[in-house]
């Protein structure tokens, strides 16, 4: 058990990682188009 645990900690490490990095992206994108046009204007 205690290696599945140890073998398994990475993977969750990389998940949460690719989380994240997900989360920034959807928020960019978001954020982005409404902050562009007060920008340009």
């Amino acid at each position: 058990m205690t290696n599945v645990i140890i073998n398994d900690g990475e993977s969750i490490r990389d998940k949460i990682i690719k989380g994240v990095e997900s989360l920034a992206n959807a928020v960019v994108a978001v954020v982005v188009p409404e902050i562009l046009p007060q920008l340009l204007t």
